[in-house]
């Protein structure tokens, strides 16, 4: 494996720099919108259209990659994403920046689609499993080290944008000089996907809510953090305890499903980030003064308080992140002849709408709810999950296998990925008559 690791570190290296200044950016967006006095509304919008690129991309990208190959296809990508990028420095215009997310959005799919597939083409299929593991490690603490910068640079210096935009120049270099030769060009399906209705439907649901939560936590969080007073580093120390919470418990959870009923286990971690979701805005008391969580996170209530605040935020990343390895692993066992493919790439759709949705569910209740939308949403979002997770375990009976979760850990970063994921599960389908 030593040897495969080796050829694919380009390659492995340059998605670690497009996640990490992906993430930054999205960070900075919300501390920047909420320093020039934005509406939450803003950062909603703002964030909605960069799921709306994404989806776009991940719809598109594939045709684009097979009409002039994997390595001009990122390169092209990575120059867009740098472009926009540098241009967010020149306009602080929210529905500037609305448009300049989306371009990034198409583009950040299409690099995550060349990268996934090139690093599985080139990777052995008894090797697989333990190459896209380390893969997902490497994304995981790109988007941790991310929140780093904020220790070191103001997000509104001209040095902070530029800081990502060279990283994602990095990122070119380093698929110029990969070893690793790129997968052969191919037609790609005439067909996106067979649809939903072919998907398990705790799936599809626990697909949605996990777009619909995650989208609204990475990029509205910062911006609710910022106008309650947190200073930026504290609010990186928050994202970076979310995103470590994606690695710490990412495999645990894992386990956890393949041992359990799945629709078992995705109604529990959906109440559980409603619960975290839930305490996030009810005050704290302490003597006679109410302190809510940007004023806990700060210290406001004591170094316990403090701790304990940032430890639930490490819970709700290892509960959120999970969320669509669980959907997904549910869906591939109840697959029952029908497309892999079709069906993997049903609920990235799924996944993809969930996060526009949800962006655009707190855009709409802003006014009714103000801070706290974010939070209502995401609350009514988890707890429907879990009510139909639930209702459908005692309505239908439990898949006769399960597919492991590990194998479905990074499933959501691109369409391509997903195609991959589903071929594999159908040679293994198909060669199971054969071993019996």
């Amino acid at each position: 494996m030593r040897t495969i690791l080796v050829s694919l570190t380009s390659l492995i290296s340059a998605s670690f720099f497009v996640n990490m200044s992906n993430a930054a950016i999205t960070t900075m967006i919300g501390i920047y919108v909420a320093e020039i006095g934005g509406e939450q509304s803003d950062v909603a919008l703002i964030a909605a259209c960069y799921s709306v690129g994404f989806l776009a991309g991940c719809l598109l990208g594939p045709r684009h990659i097979h009409r002039i190959g994997y390595p001009r296809s990122f390169t092209a990508a990575a120059a867009v994403l740098t472009i926009a990028i540098v241009a967010l420095d020149i306009s602080g215009t929210p529905l500037v920046w609305a448009g300049l997310r989306m371009m990034m959005g198409f583009a950040v799919a299409v690099t995550t689609a060349v990268t996934d597939a090139w690093i599985n083409d080139k990777t052995p299929n008894d090797q697989r499993g333990r190459v896209i593991a380390i893969y997902a490690m490497v994304l995981g603490i790109a988007s941790v080290m991310s929140q780093m910068a904020f220790f070191f640079l103001d997000a509104g210096s001209n040095g902070f944008v530029l800081l990502f935009a060279i990283a994602m120049n990095c990122a070119v270099v380093l698929v110029a000089l990969t070893s690793a030769a790129p997968p052969e060009v191919s037609a790609p399906s005439a067909s996106l996907f067979t649809g939903l209705g072919g998907v398990s439907k705790a799936a599809a649901v626990g697909a949605f809510s996990s777009g619909f939560a995650r989208a609204g936590y990475i990029s509205i969080v910062p911006f609710y953090l910022r106008t309650h007073g947190l200073e930026e580093n504290l609010i990186a120390l928050s994202l970076a305890m979310l995103y470590l919470g994606r690695l710490v418990f990412q495999w645990p959870v894992g386990l956890i499903s393949d041992r359990f009923d799945r629709r078992t286990v995705l109604a529990v971690l959906s109440l559980i980030v409603a619960t975290i979701t839930l305490l996030e805005i009810l005050p704290g008391k302490i003597g006679s003064t109410y302190l809510y969580e940007g004023q806990i996170l700060a210290g406001e209530a004591g170094t316990v308080m403090q701790v304990g605040a940032f430890l639930l935020v490490l819970l709700l990343g290892g509960a959120l992140f999970p969320l669509y390895s669980v959907a997904s692993s549910l869906a591939f066992d109840r697959a029952e002849g029908r497309s892999m493919v079709g069906i993997s790439t049903s609920l990235l759709i799924a996944y993809s709408i969930g996060s526009i949705a949800g962006p655009f569910a707190v855009m709409v209740t802003d006014s009714l709810f103000g801070d706290s939308a974010l939070a209502i949403c995401i609350m009514v979002a988890c707890i429907l999950t879990a009510v139909v997770g639930l209702y459908r375990r005692t309505t239908k009976e439990g898949p006769r296998q399960h597919i492991p979760t590990a194998a479905t850990a990074v499933p959501e970063t691109s369409l391509e990925m997903a195609h991959i994921a589903g071929e594999r599960a159908e040679e293994r389908l198909e060669d199971a008559p054969r071993a019996a």
